[in-house]
């Protein structure tokens, strides 16, 4: 702690240090040095040990319900909150899906009508949320109608309210139970963006209306951001062409959909007979620094969160080479490095990302339809 105080792991250590002085009976001084924990620096696999510790040592409890509320509801209703620190608290529960014990412990509307909704006691919901008068529960108002079934109270409330993301949430919910010329109309008053005129344009699509679908699609590529979005834009914009029996230039927005990122750009490749993924020729020197060699020391000690929380602190301080060295034992770090320090279309970022993003979806795919991976 004396040679290392800035160390990512330095809490932790104060914990695991304050453990022992209280285990030797020295009570006053593991007290005092709790005193000085920063708990929001603090792991949640250390929760219980600093609950216990905060008991032993008759500390405060206030600073341990903050922190880590799910394992103190005890202590909840014996310390004073501002509603600011309420709000946490509760939001903590709703994240570690508690909803039986933000129930009891909380008269807000707004959670209480969330916990409820996420227990799926819809009518319940409905009662809290529809008087609550809190716009964070708007959404799920919108949400527990649909799942009442009640479109009209759905439809009469977004009205009210003229929201673009509730037009959006209830146009997709439209959109899913296939009822879309009410998705399509609703799509439209979520206002100008990608995902309403893409949405838009699949609707064309299924009705066969492939004109207006490919000027649907070229306004969602026209506001894409970034070049995922801008890919799945222009894959539709090949098929809508494809249908219309526009070949050349339906190939002609397949080739650029495979110069972008992302799942679309994929298929893209797939359907075009090239690789999915080319080697990338990298010409810059292959010797990492000395910050490599540090965070594969640190996780190779078995410390994986330190080396993790290192990493993202000092994400600017790295090299495209020390990105390559980290791919041995951390892809996790190498990858998330990689796309927030030099972006998702650099090459080191496709160096080492390629295949790892897309396993998962590719091993769910296969196993959903019994294909070899």
């Amino acid at each position: 702690l004396d040679n290392y105080p800035g160390a990512v792991f330095s809490q932790e250590l104060k914990i695991e240090l304050a453990k022992v002085l209280l285990e030797r009976g020295e009570r006053k001084r593991a007290r005092e040095l709790l005193r000085s924990v920063r708990l929001e620096r603090v792991g949640d696999e250390y929760g219980e040990l600093v609950v216990f510790l905060w008991r032993e040592t008759g500390l405060d409890p206030k600073p341990v319900v903050l922190r880590f509320p799910e394992l103190s509801i005890p202590l909840i209703g014996s310390v004073s909150l501002s509603r600011e620190e309420e709000e946490k608290v509760l939001g903590r529960l709703l994240g570690k899906r508690m909803y039986p014990e933000v129930l009891e412990i909380s008269k807000n509307c707004y959670f209480r009508g969330v916990a409820l909704y996420k227990l799926g006691r819809y009518e319940e919901a409905l009662r809290e949320l529809s008087v609550c008068g809190d716009e964070r529960g708007e959404l799920f108002l919108l949400l527990t109608y649909l799942k009442l079934g009640d479109t009209k109270s759905a439809e009469s409330f977004v009205k009210k309210r003229d929201k673009r993301e509730l037009y959006f949430k209830l146009a997709r919910a439209f959109f899913h139970r296939g009822e879309l010329s009410k998705a399509k109309r609703y799509f439209l008053y979520s206002g100008e963006s990608f995902r309403s005129y893409f949405y838009i344009g699949l609707i064309e699509f299924i009705e066969k209306k492939y004109r207006l679908a490919y000027e649907s699609f070229s306004q969602a590529e026209k506001l894409a951001r970034g070049n995922v979005e801008r890919g799945r834009a222009l894959f539709w914009k090949f098929k809508t062409l494809r249908e219309l029996g526009q070949e050349d230039l339906a190939l002609y927005y397949l080739k650029e959909s495979s110069k972008t990122v992302g799942f679309y750009s994929v298929v893209a490749k797939k359907l075009l007979g090239e690789k999915a993924h080319e080697s990338v020729n990298l010409s810059f020197p292959l010797s990492p620094s000395p910050l490599a060699d540090r965070l594969i020391g640190i996780r190779r000690l078995g410390f994986y969160r330190y080396a993790r929380l290192e990493a993202f602190e000092r994400a600017r301080e790295f090299t495209p080479s020390d990105i390559l060295k980290l791919l041995e034992v951390d892809p996790h770090i190498s990858i998330r490095v990689a796309a927030r320090v030099f972006g998702m279309n650099s090459d080191i970022y496709r160096a080492v990302s390629f295949p790892l993003p897309f396993r998962t979806k590719v091993f769910e795919a296969a196993g959903r339809f019994g294909i070899d991976p």
